[in-house]
């Protein structure tokens, strides 16, 4: 096992990214794109879904745009397409959660 020491110096310990905040997010990309859960992977993590892959309850959905919207934009890169959940429930907010840098 490596030392954390190197020459008498403590090395700064590397941050780790969210991997299940980022698995949410993709879970929800073609949902906050389209407003249809093509793949299924919203229901996956607990969004209601119709028979038809429309979301039932947009309280909810809502509720996760506010979550993870800015994440989702940081990645969305079509420039003719406006994703379907910033027309629904307006922009994301930019208040940081608490414990986050």
């Amino acid at each position: 096992m490596l030392s954390p020491y190197i020459g008498g110096l403590r090395m700064p310990v590397r941050r780790k990214a969210n991997r299940r905040r980022a698995d949410v997010v993709e879970a929800l990309s073609q949902l906050f794109a389209t407003g249809i859960d093509w793949d299924q992977e919203a229901r996956e993590i607990g969004v209601a879904t119709s028979s038809y892959d429309f979301p039932t309850d947009l309280a909810h959905v809502g509720s996760l745009w506010s979550e993870h919207g800015v994440a989702f934009m940081a990645g969305y890169s079509d420039p003719y397409w406006q994703p379907w959940a910033l027309t629904e429930f307006g922009p994301p907010s930019q208040k940081r959660r608490a414990g986050s840098r």
